[in-house]
């Protein structure tokens, strides 16, 4: 009797077994990247998005039409991310005035951690936490950091795998900008 009631444990866990495997989900296997550089786009990932802030604010892809984007998936624990950090915030600022949004989206993160690297990067972009990692599986993220870039059509069109720095983020977005104003 006690077999007999062991199987569907038995089964379940066979099952999150096969689930995390790459061949279930070729987007399931996620940790600090080290093959760094840009990847070629998919048109299977999707654009749009809804978020809940660290401050408590909604943003989606929706009210940043008209913007360029970069959706960066990173985790406080991450030290690629945490060396990015000053980059990312710099060069935000940058842009302060043109139509340029960030996203920070950490992944399976604690929030007092993503409060404290906020603080600590002075971080003046929109950050969220991703908790169960349910985003990231949807855009593809196989590790971190990553950035995905929208244009301002809504469009993904470019993808990085780990840090940047300043010099390629500014030129990243400098394109995507001079592209909008070219096309209008």
């Amino acid at each position: 009797m006690l077999v007999i009631a062991s199987i569907p444990t038995f089964l379940i866990f066979g099952l999150l077994i096969w689930a995390s495997t790459e061949d279930a989900n070729p987007n399931s296997q996620v940790g600090v990247n080290n093959n760094l550089g840009e990847r070629a786009v998919t048109t299977l990932i999707p654009t749009t998005f809804s978020l809940t802030t660290i401050d408590g604010m909604i943003i989606d892809s929706q009210s940043l039409h008209g913007h360029v984007v970069m959706l960066d998936f990173w985790s406080s624990w991450c030290a690629p991310c945490r060396a990015e950090a000053p980059t990312l915030s710099k060069v935000y600022k940058h842009y302060s005035t043109e139509p340029v949004q960030f996203v920070g989206v950490s992944i399976w993160d604690i929030e007092a951690d993503v409060k404290n690297f906020h603080e600590q990067f002075d971080i003046s972009y929109p950050v969220s936490i991703d908790q169960n990692g349910k985003l990231a599986v949807e855009y593809g993220i196989k590790g971190i950091p990553e950035k995905l870039f929208i244009d301002q059509e809504g469009n993904l069109v470019r993808k990085f795998v780990g840090p940047m720095d300043e010099p390629t983020l500014i030129s990243i977005i400098d394109s995507l900008l001079t592209t909008e104003d070219i096309e209008k």
